[in-house]
């Protein structure tokens, strides 16, 4: 391991904002880092030269990096022996056993395993290793690629420099450089069979370098090794992490879009804690494999977990084209009015079925009112409250029916993260992720049709979501472009409009009555 520090630098004034909010959320949790000057950058880094394109650079003393992967994972295994763990390497798991509704074992091509607890942390092949036990997970694998340039004149005592407007990293590595990234439109994997070896495209990198030439004229140089493999990406770019819905002792780590490796200690041993019941579920992670309380609209993420798929995939495939550019059109028509919906007032309410049954309404008053309300049905009648208002931003909670609301005033970082948790009601949500879904299940042969129908009174214009395996899914929007309807395949839950007002009463953006504030 070498603790070096690393720089974040933005070269747009978009992304400068974009680290100054990364800024005061790590402050906030205790990170030190601070502030540097372009010319503190380029005297600490040997391979960075001053392009006069800095428009803000952070320095993170605390990073550190491991030569290789394998290393850890070698400290891994030495770790879990040293505590009485035993490896069973190159067996494969052929099924996982059930009794009473819940896992009982494991089965491999060599023995039988008792176990009451079960932890597919099974990277590409997470989907599999859950529908071994009848469960479903919402993750998709894409290829991530990297090279290491030939020996040059890189100090290995240099920083990490992270270039977040490009998505490019890089670092000392054997003498030379890796210089890696995330590409728009990475290459997905059919999830039900990934492939043994991944196939590179030096291309990839090669644009991906061209992005830092001026700043990092090392990042082009001749190429020793050039290497990939396979993340794990959810839809909604958070950790998968807990329990499997629907399978009493199966557990999932997965999802780690790109941050398994230097996350994997933290994940372990939260998902250790989760288990033994000496944790709770972090909030700040927002984790879960199934948001219980929004269930119908998460369950939604499994089929287009399915569908991640980029442009470059697209122009490869030429006998699926027609299929995409069909399902493009479909998607395009069902979403050009819904993604206009946020700059008019309303509110509406909706509810949800099965488990845990909920209440949520949704106000807007732009431009700057929004609130969102949630509240259990049944035997559940906690609620939660978001507000954003000319006076802050809000986040409130009830235990039960009748008891007291403390609210939380929060912080510009802190308010951003609850609205996320909220996003899966919004029409921008769905946009994003239907044109997903356009693409990908164009890739798998997979169908996007429309329909019509009428919930509750309210007439609706539907897409049909045909994927492989899963079944029909629906999706609708309301005469006045507000989501109005949600059902996925194989699923009793459902998620649908009760009522609408294009006049939202003023006391939506409000705190509720007798509310305490502490600030956040």
């Amino acid at each position: 391991m070498t603790r070096t520090g690393s720089y974040l630098v933005a070269r747009t004034g978009a992304h400068r904002e974009y680290l100054r909010a990364e800024a005061r959320q790590s402050l906030g949790w205790g990170v030190g880092l601070r502030q540097a000057s372009a010319r503190d950058l380029t005297d600490a880094v040997s391979y960075y030269q001053d392009a006069g394109s800095t428009e803000l650079a952070l320095w993170c003393p605390e990073d550190v990096y491991i030569s290789e992967p394998i290393d850890l994972i070698g400290a891994y295994q030495a770790a879990a022996r040293r505590h009485g763990a035993e490896l069973l390497e190159h067996e494969a798991v052929t099924a996982i056993t059930l009794s009473g509704g819940r896992v009982s074992g494991v089965e491999t091509a060599r023995r039988t395993i008792s176990a009451g607890v079960i932890v597919d942390a099974a990277g590409a092949w997470t989907r599999q290793v859950a529908a071994l036990a009848g469960g479903t997970v919402a993750v998709v694998p894409v290829r991530h690629q990297l090279l290491i340039t030939e020996p040059a004149s890189v100090s290995q005592a240099d920083p990490i420099v992270r270039v977040v407007d490009a998505a490019v990293y890089l670092r000392p590595a054997r003498g030379g450089l890796m210089v890696g990234g995330f590409e728009r439109g990475p290459l997905a994997f059919d999830v039900s069979a990934p492939p043994a070896e991944v196939p590179l495209d030096r291309a990839v990198l090669d644009s991906l370098a061209k992005q830092v030439s001026r700043e990092v004229p090392a990042a082009q140089g001749p190429v020793g090794e050039h290497r990939g493999g396979m993340f794990t990406m959810s839809p909604d770019g958070r950790f998968v992490l807990g329990p499997v819905p629907g399978v009493p002792g199966l557990w999932v780590a997965s999802g780690c879009n790109g941050s398994g490796f230097s996350s994997s200690l933290a994940l372990g041993e939260q998902l250790a804690g989760q288990i033994t019941g000496r944790a709770a579920a972090l909030a700040a992670i927002a984790a879960r494999p199934s948001r219980a309380r929004i269930a119908a609209a998460a369950s939604v993420l499994a089929v287009l977990g399915a569908a991640s798929a980029g442009c470059s995939v697209v122009q490869k495939i030429d006998k699926i084209k027609h299929t995409v550019e069909g399902n493009g059109a479909t998607i395009k028509a069902f979403t050009d009015g819904l993604q206009n919906t946020e700059a008019v007032p309303f509110q509406v309410t909706y509810v949800t079925t099965g488990d845990s049954p909920t209440t949520v309404t949704y106000a807007v008053a732009p431009p700057k009112n929004i609130s969102f309300a949630e509240t259990g049905t049944g035997s559940d009648t906690s609620a939660t409250k978001l507000i954003s208002n000319s006076s802050g931003q809000y986040s409130c909670s009830q235990s039960a029916q009748g008891a007291p609301w403390p609210c939380q005033k929060l912080g510009k970082a802190s308010a951003l993260a609850q609205k996320e948790l909220f996003a899966i009601y919004t029409p921008g949500h769905w946009v994003t992720f239907l044109h997903i879904f356009a693409i990908g299940a164009g890739l798998a042969g997979d169908k996007v049709t429309t329909s019509s129908k009428t919930v509750n009174g309210f007439a609706m214009h539907c897409v049909e979501l045909f994927a492989k395996k899963e079944g029909t899914s629906t999706i609708c929007t309301t005469q006045q472009n507000i989501l109005g309807y949600v059902k996925v395949a194989a699923q009793s839950t459902s998620f649908e409009i009760k009522s609408y007002t294009a006049t939202p009463p003023a006391e939506a953006f409000r705190l509720p009555p007798g509310a305490t504030v502490t600030k956040h």
